[in-house]
C-alpha cells in the first residue's frame, strides 16, 4: 500500500526515505486542497523540486480536484512573474526565500497578479519583514502550512493574515497556525508528556497524512514515532488557543553559558536590520561559554552595515546573552533544493571558535 518514498531535506544531516502510505498521501492532498481554496478549473503554478513533499502535496491537491498543475523546470524569479498573468494562475508556492526574490526583482510591480487566490509559503518560517511586504503586495491571499516530509500538521490560514490588527494578531502571524482537520498537535516534554500552554518543548503530531516509518531505518523509525505520535524535531509552543510558534529544530538549538538560545529569535532580530537582507543563526564552539552564537548575514545590495552596529541592533531587540557574538558577511547563504537554509554547510563552514568571546 505504499504510495511512495520521499526522501527529507537533510537539514539536521543525512536525508532519510520517508514511507508514505497511499492513504497518507490521499490525506495530505486533500488537507492542501481545502487549505488552497482548489477547485476544478484552477492552476497552480510550481517551481519547487518534485523529490521533495512540497510540490509533490500541492501538485497533488490541484489533482485532487481536476485543476492543473503549471511546472517550471526551475524557480526563476521572472519567469514566476512573466506566468502568474499569461497562464492566470489561481494558486502560487514559494518557499519564504522565493516569495522575497519576487518581490526585489525589479519591475515586478508592473505584473498583475491579480488572478492568485491563494499563496502558500509553507516551506520554512517567513521573517515577519517580509511577511508584511507580501502582504502589502499579494493581498490577504497567503496561508503557512507547517509539516514535514514525515507527515504535516498546521496551517496559518488567510483570516489570521491581519497585518493591521490588534497585538493578538501580529503575534499569531508569526505562528505557524494551528492543526489540519483530523490532526492533533502537542508539544511534549523529554518524557513525551504534554506541557502547559506557552512551555517550549518538542512539535509533535497525530495524524492520518504520517509516514509509515523510514525505508531500512528502523532505529529512527521507532525513535520519530514513538508512543503514537510523530517527533518533528522542531522546537516550539503553543497558546491557548492552538496557534502553535516555532522556535527552533531540535539540533539547530545553542546553548551558551547554560541558557538556551534559540536561533529563529536572532535571526528575526537581524532581519529587523533595514540592510540585512538574509540571515541564518548557528552556534560554534566556544571555551568560555561552551557555544557563542555566530550571525551569518547576507546584505541587500549597495548596502553595508558593520558588524558591531548589527551585534547593537540586535541588543535592541532581544537579550544580550542571545546576541551574536560575531558576525560573518557572505554574498549568500547555503540552501537545500527545498529552500531550507543548510545549517549543516554552515557550520562546517564556521565551525572554528569565536576569538575573544
Amino acid at each position: 500500500h505504499r504510495h511512495a518514498i520521499m526522501y527529507t531535506s537533510g537539514t539536521t544531516g543525512r536525508p532519510k526515505g520517508a514511507m508514505i502510505t497511499h492513504a497518507a498521501y490521499l490525506a495530505l492532498i486533500a488537507d492542501w486542497a481545502r487549505e488552497l481554496e482548489a477547485d476544478a478549473g484552477n492552476k497552480i503554478l510550481l517551481s519547487m523540486p518534485f523529490f521533495h513533499i512540497g510540490s509533490r502535496s500541492q501538485g497533488g491537491a490541484l489533482t485532487y480536484v481536476g485543476g492543473t498543475m503549471v511546472i517550471l523546470r526551475a524557480f526563476e524569479a521572472q519567469k514566476i512573474v512573466e506566468t502568474i498573468p499569461a497562464e492566470r494562475i489561481t494558486q502560487l508556492h514559494l518557499a519564504p526565500t522565493l516569495v522575497q526574490q519576487v518581490l526585489d526583482l525589479p519591475g515586478q510591480e508592473r505584473h498583475d497578479f491579480s488572478s492568485l487566490k491563494t499563496l502558500n509559503y509553507a516551506a520554512a518560517p517567513m521573517p515577519y519583514t517580509v511577511l508584511r511586504r507580501a502582504l502589502d503586495r499579494f493581498g490577504r491571499i497567503m496561508i503557512n502550512g507547517f509539516g514535514q516530509t514525515e507527515g504535516a500538521g498546521c496551517v496559518l490560514k488567510k483570516f489570521y493574515h491581519r497585518p493591521d490588527g490588534d497585538a493578538r494578531d501580529l503575534k499569531r502571524l508569526t505562528s505557524v497556525g494551528q492543526a489540519t482537520t483530523g490532526t492533533r498537535v502537542a508539544i511534549l516534554d523529554e518524557h513525551d508528556r504534554e506541557v502547559a500552554p506557552g512551555v517550549i518543548g518538542e512539535i509533535c503530531f497525530r495524524t492520518p497524512t504520517a509516514m509509515s516509518g523510514y525505508w531500512n531505518n528502523s532505529t529512527a523509525s521507532i525513535e520519530t514515532l514513538r508512543h503514537g505520535w510523530l517527533h518533528t524535531g522542531d522546537v516550539g509552543c503553543m497558546d491557548d488557543d492552538g496557534f502553535v510558534y516555532l522556535v527552533d529544530r531540535k539540533k539547530d538549538m545553542i546553548v551558551s553559558g547554560g541558557e538556551n538560545v534559540y536561533s529563529r529569535e536572532v535571526e528575526e532580530a537581524l532581519m529587523a536590520h533595514p540592510a540585512v537582507a538574509d540571515a541564518a543563526v548557528i552556534g560554534v564552539p566556544d571555551e568560555k561559554w561552551g557555544e557563542a552564537v555566530l550571525g551569518v548575514v547576507v546584505t541587500k545590495p549597495g548596502q553595508a552595515v558593520a558588524a558591531a552596529d548589527l551585534i547593537k541592533h540586535c541588543r535592541g531587540h532581544i537579550a544580550g546573552y542571545k546576541c551574536p557574538k560575531r558576525i560573518e558577511f557572505v554574498p549568500q547563504l547555503p540552501r537545500l533544493p527545498s529552500g531550507k537554509i543548510s545549517k549543516v554547510t554552515l557550520r562546517e563552514q564556521f565551525a572554528r571558535p569565536v576569538a575573544g568571546a
